[in-house]
């Protein structure tokens, strides 16, 4: 799919999940004309054999979902929640460098924080130092901020990746809500917002907008879909909510930066 063909980027969803759970998914986000950006996160990863086997598979469905016809990048990578007790950050540099490696990996994600454990700032710690030298390379960072507990934690989070010298042109903080949105911009990341029945609404979307209209650059808008699919994404495209400009920036020009595809 050529960039003209593109009509919206999901920067942020779990296609090797949703493609298993419902397979004719991959052909409806290419009729669309969606550029799916597909996130690590693996289902019952219990030992760091399973991790292994889960970013494997996950860069095979990546690549044969490419060699269908569907425009897909990924992001490799240890989410907090996939973090086993088995795990050790030296093993990070071994894990994922042979993933970053392949032609369709945009670099490093999803990663963060969700409960703020040492043993999760530990593990988030080797991967922005290794996610800083891809960076030369033109590699990206997808951060996760948690579910529960968002602003403290988020606030912990940001503090946090202060000590790492990181390319903030290159860095998405995901999972903004109205309340932590700001800081994320203010310290100069990407804010990618998540736009499903479980996480931001339409509306919600809208009022943050309205709030950070002069940032609009670097807002982007996901599904985060997975085991559910949610259209919320492609719905909004034709909703009338938000002035083209913005809606356009939001839903495609501004990923395509991002991730070096315009």
């Amino acid at each position: 799919m050529e960039e003209k063909d593109i009509r919206f980027v999901d920067g942020h969803l779990h296609l090797d999940i949703a493609a298993v759970k419902d397979p004719g998914r991959a052909s409806w986000l290419a009729e669309k004309g969606c550029l799916a950006v597909s996130w690590a996160f693996g289902l019952k990863v219990l030992s760091k054999a399973a991790l292994e086997v889960y970013l494997v598979a996950q860069e095979r469905v990546m690549a044969r979902l490419a060699a269908e016809g569907l425009a897909v990048r990924f992001l490799t990578g240890v989410h907090p929640r996939n973090i086993p007790a088995d795990f050790v950050r030296e093993a990070v540099p071994g894990l994922l460098r042979p993933h970053l490696a392949h032609p369709l990996c945009a670099g490093i994600g999803e990663i963060g924080l969700e409960t703020g454990s040492e043993r999760e700032k530990g593990i988030l710690a080797a991967q922005l130092t290794l996610a800083g030298t891809d960076m030369a390379r033109g590699k990206v960072i997808g951060i996760h901020t948690p579910r529960g507990d968002k602003d403290r934690i988020t606030a912990q989070l940001l503090d946090f990746m202060e000590d790492f010298p990181l390319d903030r042109n290159r860095v998405v903080m995901d999972h903004a809500s109205p309340s932590t949105i700001g800081a994320i911009l203010e310290r100069g990341y990407f804010a990618g917002i998540t736009l499903s029945p479980v996480k931001t609404s339409p509306a919600e979307l809208a009022a943050m907008l309205e709030t950070h209209a002069l940032k609009a650059d670097r807002i982007m808008v996901n599904t985060d879909s997975g085991l559910e699919f949610h259209e919320d994404l492609f719905s909004l495209l034709s909703s009338g909510l938000l002035p083209d400009e913005v809606l356009r920036k939001i839903t495609r020009d501004n990923a395509l930066a991002f991730y070096g595809l315009a």
